[in-house]
């Protein structure tokens, strides 16, 4: 929450900045899991990761908010999922890198889909399950895109 509070300061001044590096990218996408992993196993729920063969293994692009991205996204369906799966899908098309994190959660409304990418965003749904968040996760994780 730190560090996103941080974030949200830093783009707000224009002092937000992209530190680009090759890396690995299916050991980014499986460290970010890792950590994920064991919480979910906790509510029972499984965690499937599907990264199309056709991805490139090294990218060219800043590692630390690609990690920041998805660990928002399984956050966020981790709090909404309460049985079945969350998946991870990497695919490349065009040269663009598409990542999707599909759950099972409880789903949202066209209505409030604009309020999650709204800085302390919070849907009407959601407001007595995610008792933790501030609401800043996805307006960064758009912004860092």
């Amino acid at each position: 929450m730190i560090e996103d509070a941080l974030d949200m300061s830093r783009l707000e001044n224009n002092k937000f900045s992209i530190f680009r590096e090759f890396f690995e990218l299916r050991q980014a996408i499986e460290g970010v899991c890792a950590i994920m992993r064991f919480q979910l196993e906790q509510k029972g729920i499984q965690l499937k990761v599907d990264i199309d063969e056709c991805v490139p293994h090294r990218i060219f692009t800043d590692q630390k908010r690609f990690k920041q991205v998805l660990f928002n996204l399984l956050g966020n369906a981790s709090k909404f999922t309460f049985q079945g799966s969350i998946s991870v899908k990497v695919n490349f098309e065009d040269e663009w890198l598409i990542s999707d994190v599909l759950d099972t959660g409880i789903g949202i409304s066209e209505e409030d889909l604009k309020k999650l990418f709204q800085f302390f965003g919070c849907i009407a749904k959601s407001k007595d399950i995610n008792r933790g968040g501030m609401g800043l996760g996805l307006t960064i994780s758009k912004m860092i895109l």
